[in-house]
């Protein structure tokens, strides 16, 4: 029964499934990587972000035991493709074991108006599936927009609940962010998310990159209370990413993966 009750708790203290983080890299920034254009992630993001995409990219990402509980044992896989006029991509996650397992496909894409202007959007399948209580199905819409320059980018995104038999309404979440590049090593990351039925959530990150080859992640959040940290290593087009996070009840979780980048 205390087994039972600590999965219910981490799937209720998370971000709601749809926005939940299933990304190495997106987990060592607290889950602030809103802002970041040119990224292919494992779970959801900008999708306007893509939009700057300019050579196909796949992410593999693995949490083994989240807060030491296998069965809370997340995956996940995105490939992301520039196409003439706008950038495509495919993401697939999965978590859980015998007791509560999801599901989830979300395909994506983005596109350029102007060089700094970009829009974006996602669709989310997902299916949740209880030991003797059956399945529960969602189908969510994510819209973006995102302005970049080469100091700042500022963006927006909404999870609209397409099909939500039991839902409250139409919105589910809305994120505004700020990503700020104060030099060519440094980038800082900032942004809030009104969800429905939770509180207003504020989320920070920094990125630091002392050395080409590497990257180091320091991120926090509140609600829930978050404390993250991890690091990259990129070599002829892989990159190897850690991330780990303190959750203030739980304890810590950690999260690998693997990137591999194809040059134009």
């Amino acid at each position: 029964m205390s087994l039972i009750i600590l999965v219910f708790i981490a799937i209720f203290t998370m971000p709601h499934e749809s926005r939940a983080q299933w990304d190495a890299r997106s987990i060592a920034l607290g889950n602030a990587l809103l802002q970041l254009p040119g990224k292919v992630l494992v779970g959801p993001q900008n999708p306007a972000g893509l939009a700057w995409l300019r050579s196909a990219e796949g992410v593999l990402s693995i949490m083994p035991a989240p807060y030491g509980v296998p069965i809370l044992r997340r995956f996940g896989a995105s490939v992301g493709i520039p196409l003439s006029v706008l950038t495509s991509s495919i993401s697939i996650t999965g978590m859980g074991g015998e007791l509560a397992r999801r599901f989830e496909v979300r395909g994506s894409v983005g596109f350029l108006t102007t060089e700094n202007m970009g829009f974006g959007a996602s669709l989310i399948a997902e299916q949740w599936t209880f030991a003797r209580y059956g399945s529960r199905r969602t189908l969510c819409v994510d819209v973006g927009a995102m302005m970049r320059t080469e100091e700042l980018s500022i963006g927006a995104r909404s999870l609209l609940r397409a099909v939500e038999p039991r839902g409250s309404g139409l919105l589910e979440s809305m994120t505004l962010g700020a990503a700020v590049h104060p030099s060519g090593r440094i980038t800082l990351l900032a942004e809030a998310e009104q969800a429905d039925l939770f509180p207003l959530g504020l989320r920070y990150g920094v990125i630091y990159c002392p050395v080409e080859p590497l990257a180091l992640y320091t991120g926090w959040s509140e609600v829930p209370d978050l404390l993250s940290g991890g690091v990259s290593v990129t070599f002829e087009g892989w990159e190897v990413i850690y991330g780990g996070q303190w959750h203030a009840e739980l304890g810590w979780f950690h999260a690998v993966g693997i990137a591999r980048r194809i040059k134009e």
